[in-house]
């Protein structure tokens, strides 16, 4: 799991950087996409995290369990403690920065209106999501009550 989160947070690093680049080259999609791609991995940098603070949490569990077994007392060791702080520090600074070129991003004409259309577009395709979502259920209710 280590891996996973620091790798997130090195992913989103890596996506800042490259929004960076494209932005300074005034290339719109790959801007949005870049930025777009940074707050994903800040996305599993969170679930990470929690993931993490739940087996934490349930350690009394784990750990009664493996002191029942006396092969597997010595695998692994407890606890595990977040240091919330730095948890906080290391995703807040890539999220500084983000916002930051965000903002500056925003403050130019043809690069606000392509993130205002990319935002649309997602925003029409989720909504056909659930519109296709809400068709199959009432499909699946009909065929249900008639048969």
């Amino acid at each position: 799991m280590p891996g996973r989160w620091s790798g997130s947070l090195a992913t989103a690093e890596r996506w800042y950087q490259r929004a960076v680049v494209t932005h300074q080259d005034g290339a719109f999609s790959p801007f949005w996409s870049a930025i777009e791609s940074a707050y994903a991995s800040l996305g599993l940098y969170n679930q990470s995290i929690l993931a993490l603070s739940n087996v934490a949490q349930q350690r009394s569990v784990v750990e009664e369990l493996i002191s029942l077994d006396a092969l597997t007392a010595d695998v692994a060791h407890f606890p595990v403690e977040l240091d919330t702080v730095v948890v906080e520090q290391r995703q807040g600074d890539i999220v500084a920065k983000l916002d930051a070129l965000v903002y500056e991003a925003q403050r130019q004409p043809t690069f606000a209106t392509i993130g205002e259309q990319r935002q649309t577009t997602s925003a029409v395709v989720a909504g056909f999501r659930n519109l296709e979502a809400a068709v199959d259920r009432m499909r699946w209710s009909l065929a249900a009550s008639l048969g």
